[in-house]
């Protein structure tokens, strides 16, 4: 996809095969943001599978059963949720395995908190490591981050259904510009002759060029909003 955005930048600003190696700066650009919304949307589902983990998590300490036992049935709710095969459950399945061979529990998890490079998820498994070592409350820790992550996951929610629409106003005027663009350069190219082929013109559209990726990126880290 970054290779087509590439080419059709060529094509529009620059109507030459040349220009093409100017464009392909796009490729890191676009490879870039779509890492970014990737990272994002991993971040999302662990958070929330993380959180009905720990709800289920909750449950069976109330229930009187031990922190490992508690751990078992938190990943048995997240498979029956969301499958066996996702990256929450999966990673919570090697870490019973090795809580059964012995190895303590808040260390196995904190090596996958880790891994997840989720912050919700780093921050318990840490505070989840001092709590299990000082013998402090556990049913009543795990139900104040549940409660805490629960209501930060709603307040996202509330946001990205507010700024929804402004996400979709930005996509539409990212397409109109190019769009605008072609349809002056297809019906008129007679008007449009100056900008390409000549020095000044291919100046100019180099500086539009660089202006809509930079209305890319500001436009989206406006919509991003994190709490």
């Amino acid at each position: 996809m970054g290779v087509g955005y590439a080419a059709c930048a060529a094509f529009l600003c620059y109507r030459s095969v040349f220009g093409l190696a100017s464009a392909v700066l796009i490729i890191p650009f676009y490879h870039k943001m779509r890492e970014a919304e990737r990272k994002e949307r991993r971040e999302q589902t662990l958070t929330k599978q993380f959180c009905d983990a720990m709800q289920a998590v909750s449950a069976s300490l109330r229930t009187g059963a031990s922190i490992e036992r508690a751990f078992l049935d938190g990943q048995k709710e997240v498979a029956r949720m969301y499958g066996n095969d996702t990256e929450f459950a999966c990673g919570l399945a090697v870490v019973n395995k090795r809580v059964q061979m012995n190895e303590p529990l808040e260390e196995v998890f904190l090596k996958f908190a880790y891994r997840t490079q989720a912050p919700e998820i780093i921050s318990f498994a840490e505070s989840f490591r001092y709590a299990k070592r000082s013998g402090a409350d556990m049913p009543h820790m795990i139900r104040t981050v549940v409660d805490r992550v629960s209501e930060k996951e709603m307040i996202l929610e509330n946001i990205r259904t507010m700024v929804s629409a402004k996400r979709m106003e930005q996509k539409l005027m990212l397409l109109l510009v190019p769009g605008v663009l072609l349809f002056v350069t297809v019906s008129s190219p007679e008007y449009a002759k100056s900008l390409y082929h000549a020095l000044p013109g291919i100046v100019l559209m180099t500086g539009c060029l660089l202006g809509y990726l930079f209305a890319a990126w500001w436009g989206r880290r406006i919509v991003t909003i994190r709490v």
